[in-house]
């Protein structure tokens, strides 16, 4: 299985889920997005669904409609805190590189 979160973010989950007080892990969503290919989020788990797998690294739990996985391969997952801003970044190899654009060439990635 190809997914990989880093200490900070393993730290970060395990922070959002102590204050939130309740939850069994995060779950790592993927959908289509135009020229961009794939866009990838995270969301509280309270409970498992009827398609979903889970992994589980470092005693962090991660959960994924089992369909998905195609897509899942070589993601990483960290937690970044910059000057203004900190959150989850998720990188894959499924992502658009710097110099695609989109067939207009309306957008760069």
């Amino acid at each position: 299985m190809g997914i990989s979160l880093t200490p900070a973010a393993v730290g970060a989950v395990r922070a959002a889920l102590s204050l939130r007080g309740h939850g069994m892990g995060v779950r790592l969503c993927v959908s289509m997005t135009g020229c961009s290919g794939m866009s990838y989020w995270l969301e509280f788990v309270d409970e498992l669904r009827e398609n979903e797998t889970t992994i589980e690294q470092d005693g962090v739990r991660i959960v994924f409609e089992t369909r998905h996985l195609v897509y899942f391969n070589g993601i990483g997952i960290d937690y970044v805190r910059q000057e203004n801003a900190e959150g989850f970044v998720i990188s894959s190899p499924n992502l658009c590189q710097d110099d695609c654009t989109c067939p207009d060439g309306s957008e760069t990635c």
